[in-house]
């Protein structure tokens, strides 16, 4: 591919640059990838090293259904079905052009899901920028999330803050940071639940 020319009234480079734009638009339309096959991959932690350095992750793609022969683009995560799981929509290049994976896990869904919403004056109505602490009864490191307006690349998830809880089901509190500032400490939350 040609770059692009510097100065538009230029022809040197111009014709160049109009044939890569006509020679890249052929190839997509034949079904081709300018980018080459990106699947969508999934990893799986696997614990740090026996030496206490970096994680080691496997490739668990195939096993949990990932490895489509799509050209893979985005994902969003959502709860689609509000049963406390992740769901994973899932956009791609070639055809199917969006898929939706279920989560249909048998294990009890121990989790907490919050949707904050702005006053529209001191914070904005979809609370972007807030930050969500929850902390657990017998851990001492909280788990943390925030909201973002944007997810990856072609995609978007939901506005839902979605918590797992792990065998832990006691909530000792929730703490909402504003990004405007000040913050909201709530308590007597029930594991499993919408809020």
């Amino acid at each position: 591919m040609s770059q692009s020319p510097v100065e538009a009234d230029v022809k040197e480079g111009r014709d160049d640059y109009k044939k890569g734009w006509q020679a890249l638009s052929r190839f997509l339309h034949e079904g081709s990838s300018f980018s080459g096959d990106e699947k969508h991959c999934a990893f799986l932690s696997c614990g740090p090293n026996e030496d206490g350095s970096l994680k080691k992750f496997a490739d668990v793609s195939n096993a949990i259904g990932f490895d489509f022969p799509e050209d893979g683009r985005g994902i969003g995560l959502i709860d689609w079905d509000f049963d406390g799981n992740l769901d994973f929509w899932i956009s791609n290049r070639t055809a199917p052009r969006v898929r939706l994976l279920r989560n249909n896990s048998a294990e009890n869904n121990r989790f907490l899901a919050v949707r904050l919403e702005g006053n529209g004056k001191s914070t904005n109505r979809d609370a972007i920028g807030a930050r969500v602490t929850l902390h657990l009864a017998g851990e001492s490191t909280p788990r943390i999330k925030t909201l973002h307006a944007g997810q990856g690349f072609l995609s978007q998830g939901s506005e839902w803050l979605h918590f797992g809880l792990g065998e832990n089901k006691e909530i000792e509190k929730l703490v909402v940071n504003w990004p405007a500032g000040g913050s909201q400490t709530f308590r007597d939350l029930i594991a499993g639940t919408f809020y």
